[in-house]
């Protein structure tokens, strides 16, 4: 729809929008394969039938399934039981806890925690594409996006060490997700060809439950928490997946949604605005999925939003950003 945008006059163009999103919604709902949650109910049921004769399985299973209900019935109304798999999680996290109260107490050894120790059990990760975090820093020292990956870090090292002060840098990462049937899917990300993610928004505005970010490094290190309240198991190095993120921010002024027949547009924070950090690292496990961020070619390009910087954008970019993009739905 964004190459559309534009093309013809004011009105025509409104109608050509709200057509191009009706046929593709009809599009997207002739897709679903899910309709209603009662799809699933018949696993619960077959989960008795091994525990039938085989014979007149049909009475018994839903003898069972009475059953079943019955108990839960009760249980619901007895306010002292416990799933057994709750009281395994919470004696786990007792443990836990008895065991670093008790570290807390023992006095810490003259071993630095910052020590060169190798890894108890190296990860699984590539280790060839390695860089050298103040060297690196140094060698962009006047791209803008190190700036604010100065300030963050500066931040993170009085709590965290990086073993050897060494980064991995990966070019693709997988993210697992459920799709809307309640299938089983795979997202590829790669920081140079599909590098836009989505992830939870953390405020309570339901105006738009989502963020999104472009993702600019894959990275991994072996790090140690040396903060407050350490303890002999945080200051054992292991490995930490993090990806290196520009964020992008929902364009409040536009409206959008089902009812106005319109994509929800999102721009890239403006890196002078001191109240939203532009960039900022995410844990690769609170990504939801990738996202199909479309520009919006209509409203040209800008570079007031970022100075010239080689890491935060791509080649294809050719030193500028879209000034919108469009949100997939």
């Amino acid at each position: 729809m964004p190459v559309f945008e534009g093309l013809l006059p004011l009105r025509d163009d409104q109608i050509i929008a709200d057509l191009l999103f009706e046929c593709a919604n009809w599009h997207a709902l002739a897709k679903l394969r899910l309709h209603t949650d009662g799809e699933l109910e018949h696993r619960h049921v077959k989960r008795f039938y091994v525990r039938t004769n085989k014979i007149r399985y049909v009475s018994q299973l839903a003898s069972k399934n009475r059953n079943g209900f019955v108990i839960r019935k009760y249980r619901r109304h007895d306010h002292s039981f416990q799933p057994r798999r709750e009281a395994l999680r919470q004696e786990k996290d007792r443990k836990v806890a008895a065991q670093e109260a008790l570290e807390r107490a023992v006095p810490p050894t003259a071993a630095s925690p910052t020590d060169n120790a190798v890894p108890a059990s190296p990860p699984p990760f590539s280790r060839n594409a390695r860089i050298r975090v103040y060297n690196w820093l140094a060698e962009h020292q006047n791209d803008p996006a190190t700036q604010v990956w100065i300030r963050i870090s500066s931040l993170l090292c009085e709590r965290l060490s990086i073993l050897d002060d060494n980064l991995f840098e990966h070019r693709i990462i997988r993210c697992n997700y459920t799709t809307y049937d309640m299938r089983r899917d795979q997202d590829s990300i790669n920081a140079r060809t599909h590098p836009d993610v989505m992830l939870r928004a953390s405020s309570d505005d339901d105006s738009h439950p989502f963020v999104y970010a472009r993702v600019l490094k894959i990275l991994h290190a072996d790090v140690c928490y040396t903060g407050p309240g350490a303890t002999s198991t945080t200051r054992r190095w292991r490995p930490m997946e993090v990806l290196w993120v520009r964020w992008f921010e929902v364009d409040s002024t536009y409206d959008s949604g089902f009812q106005r027949r319109r994509l929800p547009r999102v721009q890239f924070v403006d890196v002078n605005n001191l109240d939203v950090v532009p960039f900022g690292f995410v844990d690769p496990e609170d990504v939801i999925r990738a996202s199909y961020l479309m520009p919006a070619f209509d409203h040209g390009e800008t570079n007031d939003l970022l100075g010239p910087s080689t890491l935060a954008r791509r080649a294809v970019d050719e030193g500028a950003d879209f000034l919108y993009h469009y949100v997939c739905m």
